[in-house]
């Protein structure tokens, strides 16, 4: 797999550089002197894909219901059939593995290596989840994946941390952290975290609470939330204030709104429009979404790529 990509898509003003070795994109415009701006892309350069029901965590606030009784779904003859037919330039950069937690399902190093040999670099989140983590799956990470996204979870810590130790000791695997934030107290539990391991996180990812799937059955007051978003966002400025830059901060979707606003110009946080650049598959029904907090799909996955030109048999 190179290490540079190039796609462009001139009637998008696209042109997007993929370095995988930095995990970087660069988003130019196709052409600098048209009036055209940049737009919407047909063929996104990132996917989430959930492929699994089934997690052992049973988080209270999941928003995609996940439980240990659900099922996998087929991934691999998926894969093939939805991306095989495209070009180079119409696949994407890179894919994040969702679920559930992604390391259950019993096909997960066969989708890692399917991934890399689409030419595309495969992603995954985890709780920490290690019962069928073994040596040989950790190989398979090392050789085709580039990044590990662990969930901070309060009520895992322990698998949490220990998932960091075991992929830490991989070569060239960047690790993120995704911490959720909901309350004032939550906002304690990321800065506690955050002070611990900079320096040893490639990103902090932040992530709001979102009252669907399971989550819509826990108490929620939008008071509570954002009184977490301005200590959230207080803390974040006079740490810029002292060290001068937040490169390892990153944020969720949900969070562009209140980046945008001026008060919070001052953070620094690079805001784009997710949905333009990449898009959510449901393994389950082979449905495509904005994003994965949206309820309503766009359309079953191979309707939308046949409405772009793409051949399915």
């Amino acid at each position: 797999m190179k290490d540079i990509k190039i796609r462009s898509f001139p009637d998008k003003n696209y042109k997007a550089v993929f370095i995988r070795s930095t995990a970087m994109t660069i988003r130019l415009l196709h052409d600098v002197n048209s009036d055209i701006p940049m737009s919407e892309l047909d063929f996104p350069e990132f996917y989430d894909i959930k492929l699994t029901g089934k997690c052992e965590g049973k988080c209270p606030w999941c928003y995609m219901s996940s439980m240990p009784d659900n099922n996998h779904y087929e991934v691999v003859s998926n894969l093939l059939k939805l991306f095989g037919p495209m070009t180079q330039n119409q696949r994407p950069f890179q894919i994040a593995y969702g679920g559930g937690e992604p390391t259950l399902h019993p096909d997960f190093e066969e989708i890692l290596r399917t991934t890399k040999n689409l030419d595309i670099v495969p992603n995954f989140t985890t709780n920490g989840d290690q019962s069928n983590i073994t040596a040989k799956v950790l190989q398979t990470v090392e050789e085709c994946s580039d990044g590990v996204a662990i969930s901070c979870h309060p009520h895992l810590v322990k698998q949490w941390k220990r998932a960091l130790q075991i992929y830490a000791e991989l070569a060239n695997t960047k690790i993120n952290f995704h911490i959720i934030i909901s309350t004032p107290e939550s906002v304690d539990y990321f800065i506690n975290i955050y002070k611990f391991y900079k320096g040893l996180i490639d990103y902090f990812v932040l992530l709001k609470f979102s009252p669907i799937g399971r989550a819509a059955t826990m108490p929620f007051q939008e008071e509570i939330e954002q009184e977490a978003t301005r200590k959230l966002f207080s803390f974040l400025k006079s740490h810029k204030e002292v060290i001068g830059t937040l490169s390892d901060i990153a944020f969720g979707a949900h969070y562009y709104p209140d980046l945008a606003k001026e008060e919070n110009a001052s953070i620094g946080a690079s805001i784009y429009q997710p949905n333009m650049f990449s898009k959510y598959i449901d393994m389950k029904d082979m449905t495509i979404y904005s994003n994965s907090f949206e309820t309503k799909p766009i359309d079953n996955v191979f309707e939308f790529f046949r409405t772009k030109g793409i051949c399915y048999d």
